[in-house]
C-alpha cells in the first residue's frame, strides 16, 4: 500500500473511533432518555395541593412510540398555594425500568398545566379547617345524620349532612356538601357546637 493510502486509512480509522466515541454515545445518550408511558386514564377532577417545594411539570413528546420528557414547564416552587385539578394518570417506566406514577394536572384557570411525579402532590382536604370544639361537633353531627356517607339519602335530604336537596342546588359533590354545610350552620347557628345542642334537643338541625 503506498503512503497515501496508509495515510488515507490512518484518517479513517481515526473517524471511526471519533464517531463510536461521540456520536454512538450520543445515540446511546438519545435512546436512554426515553420513557415508555403506559396505563393512561382519565380520572374523576380531584384538587391536589403541593406536598413538596421540589417539582417540576414536564410535557411529554412521542418519536416512534417512545416517549420523553420534551420540556419542563413550571416549577412547582412557584406556585406554593395553587390548587391542582388532577384529571389523568399514568404509569412512566424511566431508561433504568422504575416505574412511576404521574399525574396530569392543571392550576384553577386552566393556563398552568403538565405532567408531574405523583409524590409531589397531597390530596387537598375538602373539610374546612375548624377548631378542636367545632370539629367534634361537626362530627357528632355528622356520626347520627349519615355516619359519614356523602350518598346517603333520606327523602329531601342528602349527604353527609342530610342537607336538602334544594339547598345543594344540584350540585351533589362532596366539595359542595361541605361548603354548603359550613356555610348553612353558620348561618343558621353561628357555630357546630349550638348546631349540635340544637340537635340535641330537636333531633335534627
Amino acid at each position: 500500500m503506498s503512503d497515501a493510502g496508509k495515510r488515507l486509512l490512518s484518517i479513517l480509522v481515526v473517524a471511526a473511533g471519533v464517531f463510536f466515541l461521540f456520536g454512538g454515545a450520543n445515540q446511546r445518550a438519545e435512546a436512554q432518555a426515553y420513557s415508555h408511558i403506559s396505563n393512561v386514564k382519565w380520572v374523576a377532577k380531584t384538587p391536589y395541593v403541593r406536598n413538596s417545594w421540589a417539582g417540576n411539570t414536564y410535557n411529554f413528546t412521542s418519536t416512534t412510540g417512545k416517549f420523553k420528557f420534551s420540556r419542563l414547564t413550571h416549577r412547582l416552587r412557584n406556585y406554593p398555594n395553587t390548587t391542582w385539578n388532577v384529571t389523568r394518570r399514568a404509569t412512566v417506566t424511566k431508561p433504568n425500568g422504575v416505574r412511576y406514577t404521574y399525574y396530569y394536572v392543571t392550576n384553577g384557570h386552566g393556563d398552568v398545566s403538565g405532567w408531574i411525579w405523583h409524590g409531589y402532590l397531597k390530596k387537598k382536604s375538602i373539610v374546612p379547617n375548624l377548631s378542636a370544639a367545632e370539629a367534634s361537633a361537626r362530627s357528632w353531627i355528622v356520626a347520627r345524620e349519615s355516619g359519614g356517607s356523602y350518598t346517603a339519602r333520606n327523602g329531601v335530604c342528602y349527604g353527609k349532612y342530610q342537607l336538602n336537596l334544594g339547598y345543594l342546588h344540584g350540585n351533589l359533590s362532596p366539595e359542595n356538601q361541605e361548603k354548603m354545610a359550613q356555610k348553612y350552620v353558620t348561618s343558621r347557628y353561628g357555630s357546630w357546637r349550638r348546631a349540635k345542642s340544637f340537635w340535641q334537643s330537636h333531633h335534627w338541625y
